[in-house]
């Protein structure tokens, strides 16, 4: 018996990895609230980032390869100027071959959402607005299957909270809310 536990713990010694901790992003000021999705070859994390001297909120993005490798430096995915742009959630979108990053934003004022796709490589494409979200707003959540993405978040109705949604197509197009 003696020889077995000795065994198991040599095995448990040799087989143990220290797991080392890498910075997706080192800017200056806070990078919170970061969000991730996964593809078949890479998986994509977007986060909240105040790094513009702190005064507005912006949405930045940066691919992570399984090998541990990203895809070049972080990038930013909404840096609308004079507001702040939050709660980012993130899908793929296997129809595409591409992450979607949704967010809510300040910049006309009222809140809207907005999204914009981007690769495994970085490469962003054109932002689209999907509508006006009420205020109140809270835990946006974003999936896709097949031709369809669910977008949803929490809304406070004033003594309780509600979850509210969009179903958009592959484009980001509003197809239905509720």
């Amino acid at each position: 018996m003696k020889w077995l536990l000795l065994i198991l713990a040599i095995i448990s010694i040799i087989t143990a990895q220290e797991v080392e901790e890498v910075s997706i992003c080192a800017a200056n000021q806070n990078q919170v609230a970061a969000q991730v999705a996964a593809s078949d070859n890479c998986f994509f994390v977007a986060w909240e980032d105040y790094r513009s001297s702190g005064s507005n909120i912006n949405i930045y993005g940066q691919s992570v390869y399984p090998d541990g490798t990203t895809g070049g430096v972080g990038f930013a995915i909404c840096t609308a100027p004079a507001s702040n742009q939050t709660a980012p959630a993130i899908a793929y979108n296997s129809y595409a071959d591409s992450f979607t990053i949704a967010w809510f934003d300040e910049r006309s004022g009222g809140t809207k959402s907005y999204a914009r796709s981007a690769i495994c490589t970085g490469a962003p494409e054109s932002e689209w607005e999907i509508g006006d979200v009420t205020a109140n707003f809270y835990s946006p959540a974003l999936a896709f299957s097949e031709k369809f993405y669910l977008y949803t978040w929490m809304y406070n109705a004033g003594s309780d909270f509600e979850t509210r949604y969009w179903v958009l197509d592959s484009l980001g197009n509003s197809e239905i809310f509720l």
